[in-house]
């Protein structure tokens, strides 16, 4: 069990095209995470901003979430299609 553990948690954490770096499921995941905890309203400093500032800032999130949940779910096809081979 333990064994089956650790060889689930190396193939997330590694990147299937080189093992000896890390994952871009991985990659894509931590700014997705960052730029949605910003969206829900998490952010120390929005009252320091203007409503233009403020517009350009979610906007800005927002493609950074696009960008980030595309690298996750491309990291994540190609490991998938890179260990089924």
């Amino acid at each position: 069990m333990k064994n089956n553990l650790k060889k689930v948690w190396r193939w997330v954490i590694n990147s299937s095209e080189d093992p000896n770096k890390l994952s871009l499921t991985l990659k894509g995941l931590l700014p997705l995470v960052i730029a949605l905890s910003t969206i829900s309203g998490y952010d120390l400093r929005q009252d320091d901003l203007s409503s233009l500032t403020d517009a350009v800032v979610t906007a800005l999130v927002q493609f950074v979430a696009l960008v980030s949940a595309l690298t996750t779910l491309y990291g994540a096809g190609r490991k998938v299609i890179n260990t089924t081979r």
